[in-house]
């Protein structure tokens, strides 16, 4: 029911959506962990997931798990090894979209040579940056559009399903933004760091980029930094605030704008491989500390006013916001707990044994959050924010929908 529902929603966005001018959405990855289904085999099952979070309202408009729970996974690995896939590329085989157990082995060789390069490049370089690292893996990929590897040491493939593979995954989640956007005027994405993220975006809306109606930022920050560390980030935020707004006389809006077009045009240098302008971000947020910035569709013709102002909206909150109500709401896909008597080792006690129902409760809870979830009677749902919606749905006419 809860797909029904959403697939008839979803007709509606494109209109809805032409009606505000332009759309910001943060984009990012997660995984989540899947525990065996096989006591000969205890390897525990990774599952990618890509979602995009409307920035302003909060409203999930997609959440996709990178699980097949329709195909035969007997019956696709036998075909597999009659049709000799095991010896073949992907690209060239009769499902090249699927995991299948010959392609373990390699995987996690290449995961662990990248793994330790990065290493390498850290004990010789003390000063490298996440970013450089990031892009060091880039290169070290046999494609570097590809996203990061899947299975690793100690991950395995499922016996009652099929994993995707993430490259296929993040294609087929922004050609489905692209469908929902498409009446849109402008469509601006801030996503992180992510070769795979890119690479699908740049093609899904390689039209809009030519006509500079599609724009895409990278937004990275330290993570698992301190509480302190985090209200001095807010603080020199608002203190760049005050600053701009007393030597300009503007307003606080003006000055954020201001500040991001100043750090477009003088506080930006090139990083990595491609060297892609890379630039410190100057509004800070407690969840987002020593925040950084490239802008990935850049064109020298570029309007900077029009690009601080979006910039100024960049922000991975929206969806960090919404993995991290995943996790909570969801009890199975919480992180694992470590243990002080298994030497700190980490324990998946409650976590699904069944891909699948990743799939589907996550499905169930964008529904919910999305549609019927909140704080008060006086707060609009993410829905109504949007305009898709009149007021909060009740469960009874989602589940018999």
């Amino acid at each position: 029911s809860c797909v029904r529902f959403n697939r008839n929603r979803e007709q509606r966005l494109p209109e809805v959506l032409s009606k505000r001018g332009a759309v910001y959405f943060a984009t990012d990855r997660q995984d989540l962990l899947v525990n065996w289904d096989d006591r000969r085999d205890r390897s525990t099952i990774p599952v990618k997931a890509v979602c995009s979070v409307d920035a302003e309202t909060g409203f999930v408009y997609r959440y996709d798990v990178g699980v097949d729970d329709i195909s035969k996974s007997d019956r696709v690995h036998q075909e597999s090894l009659d049709n000799g896939d095991i010896d073949r590329a992907f690209l060239f085989r009769k499902y090249p979209h699927l995991f299948i157990p010959a392609d373990m082995s390699g995987e996690r060789r290449i995961n662990g040579y990248i793994q330790q390069e990065r290493q390498k490049a850290k004990e010789e370089n003390t000063a490298i940056t996440e970013e450089e690292l990031t892009y060091l893996e880039a290169t070290l990929r046999p494609d570097v559009e590809l996203p990061s590897f899947h299975l690793t040491k100690g991950t395995g493939l499922p016996n009652n399903c099929l994993l995707l593979r993430e490259d296929y995954q993040l294609y087929a989640h922004y050609l489905s933004l692209e469908k929902i956007f498409s009446k849109t005027d402008k469509v601006i994405n801030f996503a992180d760091q992510e070769s795979g993220l890119r690479a699908a975006f740049m093609s899904s809306f390689a039209n809009k980029i030519l006509r500079n109606d599609a724009h895409l930022f990278y937004i990275t920050f330290e993570k698992g930094v301190p509480q302190w560390d985090r209200e001095a980030a807010k603080q020199r935020t608002t203190e760049r605030i005050k600053e701009t707004v007393k030597k300009n006389g503007c307003s606080e809006d003006i000055a954020r704008i201001t500040l991001c077009i100043d750090a477009i045009k003088k506080y930006t240098s090139p990083v990595g491989h491609w060297r892609d302008l890379w630039g410190d971000h100057p509004l800070e947020m407690m969840t987002e500390v020593n925040k950084r910035f490239s802008h990935q569709t850049y064109k020298p013709d570029q309007d900077d006013t029009k690009i601080g102002y979006y910039l100024s909206k960049a922000s991975l909150h929206a969806v960090d916001n919404y993995f991290m109500r995943v996790r909570r709401r969801v009890s199975q896909l919480e992180r694992g707990l470590p243990t002080a008597s298994a030497d700190r080792r980490l324990w998946y006690g409650k976590n699904f044994y069944r891909p699948d129902m990743v799939k589907k409760s996550s499905t169930i809870l964008m529904t919910y959050l999305n549609y019927c979830a909140t704080n008060n009677k006086k707060e609009k749902t993410p829905a109504e924010k949007l305009g898709i919606a009149k007021g909060p749905v009740r469960l009874k006419d989602i589940l018999e929908f």
